[in-house]
């Protein structure tokens, strides 16, 4: 025999809304325990991090040398920071924007 919980439940009454959220909240945070996370990166996000960790390289190569331009040094710190950008959404390339616009149909 299984067991089912049910929820009393009124928007109207505005009666059960917060234990209703705080259930479903309960019952996600069970699942996501049970993921693995690292599986939810895609394959553009670890490119931009590979990305962004060798343009760190590259910056940190090129202050260590001395050899090289304040302003050839600046563009591997820039495209370290473009990268780490697309993964958090403040910074979107021609790249994202044709993967996400090839997903879809535009219609006449």
């Amino acid at each position: 025999m299984s067991y089912i919980e049910c929820l009393s439940v009124s928007v109207k009454e505005s009666r059960g809304i917060n234990e209703l959220k705080t259930k479903l909240l309960d019952l996600v945070s069970e699942h996501l325990q049970e993921l693995d996370l690292d599986l939810l990166c895609n394959a553009r996000q670890i490119d931009c991090i590979q990305k962004a960790h060798q343009a760190l390289r590259d910056f940190l190569d090129g202050l260590h040398q001395g050899s090289l331009e304040d302003d050839i040094i600046a563009l591997d710190l820039k495209t370290c920071l473009l990268k780490l950008g697309e993964i958090t959404g403040d910074e979107v390339s021609e790249e994202v924007l044709d993967g996400v616009f090839s997903r879809f149909c535009v219609g006449k």
